[in-house]
């Protein structure tokens, strides 16, 4: 998923890290249920390579 690297890279606060995975997803999944779901994907990656649960 193009979200993904987000997670890897961005350093910035949770809310901005949500922001760009809006907007990333707007590109080909422009409802608000592809939003959610991307933003939830890359703040549970970002969780996930912190090592936590």
């Amino acid at each position: 998923m193009r979200a993904l690297p987000l997670a890897l890279w961005h350093r910035g606060s949770d809310e901005e890290l949500v922001g760009l995975a809006h907007a990333q997803s707007l590109l080909t999944h422009g409802h608000v249920y592809s939003q959610v779901c991307c933003g939830f994907y890359v703040l549970a990656a970002r969780r996930w390579l912190e090592g936590k649960k």
